[in-house]
């Protein structure tokens, strides 16, 4: 456990080799496949992600998900699998990844959680050329985690939301951006 939280604090201080470092020191004080194992794999996921080793990130949340025992703990590999797909600009399979964890009832329980998938959605649907419900559904989950104190999640919905204005409207834009890095720092 104490290896697993370290490696989370090293991804959020972007060292994501050091991460997966402490992550495979984690490896060999496993003794069975459990929601450790799992967590262990989407870290290593997300390690590589952010290293832009996409078919790798995958592998490792596919992984996860071998170990996760219902569909509540299985919904954060699925989320990211759908970040890796729209980094790969394979905007249909993350739609339908997105669709389907959104189409659970337990994502309601937490507001978190169906906060991200939200704005993945939206940025998913804005990427592929779907502006009004990309637009919609990051809005929502931009309000969303305001209402929830979601810090961490809001600087992400205030990047995609500066993006999908900087071609439209340059004010709007500047103002999710510098929330974002206000937000950040």
């Amino acid at each position: 456990f104490n290896l697993i939280q370290m490696a989370s604090i090293q991804q959020v201080n972007g060292d994501y080799y050091g991460s997966k470092e402490t992550l495979t020191e984690a490896l060999h004080l496993l003794k069975k496949k459990d929601i450790y194992s799992a967590s262990i794999n989407n870290y290593f996921g997300i390690a590589d992600k952010e290293l832009s080793l996409y078919n790798d990130a995958i592998y490792y949340y596919k992984e996860a998900l071998k170990d996760c025992k219902d569909e509540i703990s299985k919904q954060p590999s699925l989320n990211n699998i759908a970040v890796v797909y729209i980094h790969q600009k394979k905007y249909k399979e993350a739609l339908k990844v997105l669709e389907s964890i959104l189409e659970q009832k337990s994502l309601d329980q937490n507001p978190s959680r169906k906060a991200r998938v939200l704005d993945n959605l939206g940025y998913a649907y804005y990427k592929s050329g779907n502006i009004e419900k990309g637009l919609s559904l990051m809005i929502e989950s931009n309000q969303l985690r305001k209402q929830i104190d979601d810090f961490y999640g809001s600087i992400e919905s205030n990047l995609h939301l500066a993006e999908f204005y900087s071609k439209t409207d340059s004010k709007k834009s500047t103002q999710h951006a510098q929330s974002a890095y206000e937000i950040a720092t």
